[in-house]
């Protein structure tokens, strides 16, 4: 199975523009030259006018830190254990134990989706959202299967990150398809796996926390 991996990521420059090595587990995927196309710019997804009350403080989130998106199609059979970023930049005005100015790195919408799937978004979000669907709390069922915040990481998220660095987001199979490793707590509302079709053969109680904003700001990006 093809997965598509993509995030977005805005560079505030000082001199030089980093560089990227892209993994999938041990295999090189690309080596990406950042440039001016990269410069960071807060632009936002959605008019806060569109949301509900309750969502508007969340608004903000909903945002790239650059228009220009990096997608990659991979073969499941190399996503066995993470997905690497290594970042080289050593631009900055080291002198003498103090640095004032360096090329910083924010990335925002981290996310790995079945290839299949993109093209199916919208029925996922009406899978989601149909009343039908029972839509719970799964975080005091201990012996469930979580997956929380598909299909983003939740890592790393629009953290100024400056020098040498290198990221790493592991990878799970527990159900249906390959996704981050994430954390997940009570926050989370969770559905169904099996209603949404993520479940596998396995016989323990299968949620997701499926992010319906995120499934939307993906849908504008993958089916352009």
């Amino acid at each position: 199975m093809k997965y598509i991996f993509g995030f977005n990521v805005g560079v505030k420059l000082y001199k030089k523009f980093p560089k990227f090595k892209i993994f999938a587990d041990d295999r090189l995927i690309d080596e990406l030259h950042l440039d001016e196309s990269n410069l960071h710019k807060d632009t936002y997804v959605f008019n806060k006018d569109s949301y509900p009350d309750e969502d508007k403080d969340v608004w903000y989130q909903d945002r790239f830190v650059n228009k220009k998106i990096h997608l990659y199609k991979i073969d499941g059979n190399y996503l066995n254990k993470n997905i690497t970023i290594d970042i080289e930049n050593n631009d900055n005005n080291y002198t003498n134990g103090f640095m004032t100015k360096s090329t910083l790195v924010y990335f925002s919408n981290i996310f790995l989706i079945p290839e299949k799937l993109h093209i199916g978004i919208p029925e996922l979000i009406a899978k989601r959202l149909d009343p039908k669907n029972t839509v719970k709390n799964a975080y005091m069922e201990s012996d469930a299967a979580l997956v929380s915040y598909w299909p983003c990481a939740r890592n790393h998220l629009r953290t100024p990150l400056g020098g040498n660095t290198v990221l790493n987001f592991p990878l799970l199979n527990s159900m249906k398809y390959k996704h981050f490793d994430n954390e997940y707590g009570s926050s989370g509302t969770y559905c169904s796996a099996q209603e949404i079709g993520f479940n596998n053969a396995s016989k323990k109680p299968q949620y997701i926390n499926l992010s319906v904003r995120y499934l939307k700001m993906l849908g504008q990006i993958l089916n352009k």
